[in-house]
């Protein structure tokens, strides 16, 4: 898989639903960042991080851990 070439992530918090069937959550985003801030300052399970690439579209690059 080819690195990716990102320097802005958008983090959002995951918020589990704890709906019968576990399997979705309650998504808020929190803030635009740089990758760098993401990774030190929102690295635990309740984030995912979305690079924003180039041209625009954002990619999932961490999900949550639940």
């Amino acid at each position: 898989m080819a690195k990716k070439n990102y320097i802005n992530v958008v983090v959002v918090r995951c918020k589990p639903l704890n709906d019968q069937w576990e399997c979705e959550f309650d998504r808020t985003p929190v803030c635009l960042t740089s990758k760098e801030n993401a990774e030190r300052s929102y690295k635990g399970k309740w984030y995912e991080h979305y690079a924003v690439m180039p041209n625009g579209r954002l990619e999932l690059v961490k999900e949550c851990d639940y």
